[in-house]
């Protein structure tokens, strides 16, 4: 400020720049009273509010009036084409509709298929007129045999194995009573061995192999002499022969185990009521092999096996080996195996002979088929009650069952005999 005041000028300045204030105030005055007096003039809320000094200015002397854009309508509403200003065409909706209708036509792909003509259809005269005909060709002449110009040698007969007769069954009034697969001849015939001392040694030496290959090799071998040499078995070594087939019906190899029991099958079936001492091993043998597998190949070659270890062994050996290893098994299949040859050592016994047999394996009888009857397996349940029905038509039955069987085990019996005398 004190550089101000010592400018010998500032006051001249300062004089001068108010007097030109004034004066664009008078002027700025004057222009407002000749806007205000003129007929096409109008200030809106804005212009009264701008300073006089900028309404100087002549491009805000008046308001600008720019020209509208709104198309003007030059023919009727009902015509397609519409001519507004400028050159523009004014197009309705439904229009505009038809003209994209239009276009989406060019881009659509036909996805039908196309429509396939029918096939021709040719009359039967017209089909038969066009096949060719064929002439029936002339019948070959037969060829004219060539003479005979030595004489020809006969071919040498094949010599047939003699067949050996099955074991005697036993009598009994349901002899032909198909109970379980039946085996009356082996599956394959063996021929005489030539040697069979060395035969049956050369048995326990493959036997005993770690191989399985030669111990089916031994298998068949002892095969062939249990058909053809019976009489070398019986002489010696047949309980040790035995011992050997049992532990092998248990060879967790399932060919060996069923060479095995095939084995077993011929011994019994050939020897025999000689295999009686040694039917409480092999028949033990075959009972359990059912608890320690599901395959059901080995289970049918056990069956068989056990179906002729039954109709060839004595009755008695037969039904201690049954009701001491297989009638209280925990397993379902050895109980049911063994119902299943229970009742058919019943039917070849004869259900009139079975309670003179003697009173111990009656009363044995009568109390492993009470426990069969109400057996928690249906399998079993199906033998017990069938032999329990077969026993109660005789006429000791009443009374040993009185004697044998208790009083809270008889009730529910009593009921499955009269639902099936019904």
């Amino acid at each position: 400020m004190r550089l101000l005041e010592d400018n010998p000028f500032f006051e001249k300045k300062l004089l001068m720049g108010s007097k030109v204030a004034i004066l664009h105030c008078k002027m700025a005055k004057v222009a407002n009273k000749n806007r205000n007096t003129s007929p096409d003039y109008s200030l809106s809320s804005i212009d009264t509010h701008t300073p006089d000094e900028l309404r100087i200015i002549p491009h805000l002397g008046r308001p600008i009036r720019r020209p509208s854009r709104l198309p003007v309508m030059k023919k009727k509403h009902s015509e397609e084409g519409k001519e507004v200003a400028d050159g523009c065409i004014l197009r309705t909706a439904q229009e505009n509709f038809k003209r994209i209708a239009a276009t989406m036509k060019k881009f659509m792909v036909d996805d039908s298929p196309a429509p396939t003509p029918p096939p021709r259809r040719t009359s039967y005269v017209a089909r038969k007129a066009w096949k060719p005909t064929l002439k029936p060709r002339a019948a070959a002449p037969p060829p004219k045999k060539a003479p005979r110009t030595h004489i020809q040698a006969e071919a040498p007969k094949v010599p047939v194995p003699p067949k050996k007769a099955a074991p005697p069954s036993r009598k009994g009034p349901h002899r032909g009573t198909k109970l379980s697969p039946q085996r009356a001849v082996p599956q394959q015939y063996m021929e005489p061995l030539a040697h069979p001392e060395e035969g049956l040694s050369s048995f326990f030496q493959n036997i005993g192999s770690n191989e399985w290959k030669k111990k089916l090799l031994g298998l068949k071998t002892i095969q062939a002499i249990a058909q053809n040499h019976q009489e070398l078995l019986t002489k010696i070594k047949l309980h040790e022969v035995c011992i050997v087939l049992a532990e092998q019906v248990n060879n967790l190899r399932s060919v060996v185990a069923c060479a095995a029991m095939d084995a077993l099958a011929d011994l019994h079936s050939y020897l025999g009521k000689m295999m009686d001492p040694e039917v409480e091993r092999t028949g033990g043998a075959l009972l359990l092999k059912l608890a320690q597998t599901t395959n059901a190949f080995i289970l049918q070659q056990a069956h068989l096996a056990l179906d002729v270890l039954v109709k060839g062994s004595s009755p008695g050996r037969v039904m201690n080996v049954l009701l001491n290893i297989g009638s209280n098994h925990r397993c379902h299949a050895v109980r049911a195996c063994t119902a299943l040859h229970l009742e058919q050592l019943l039917y070849i016994i004869g259900e009139d002979e079975i309670f003179a047999s003697g009173k111990i394996i009656s009363e044995r009888l009568l109390i492993a088929v009470s426990k069969m009857a109400v057996d928690a397996a249906s399998e079993v349940r199906l033998h017990g009650q069938s032999m329990l029905l077969v026993l109660s038509r005789q006429e000791e039955f009443s009374v040993l069952w009185h004697n044998i069987i208790p009083m809270k085990d008889r009730h529910p019996l009593q009921k499955i005999l009269q639902k099936m005398r019904q």
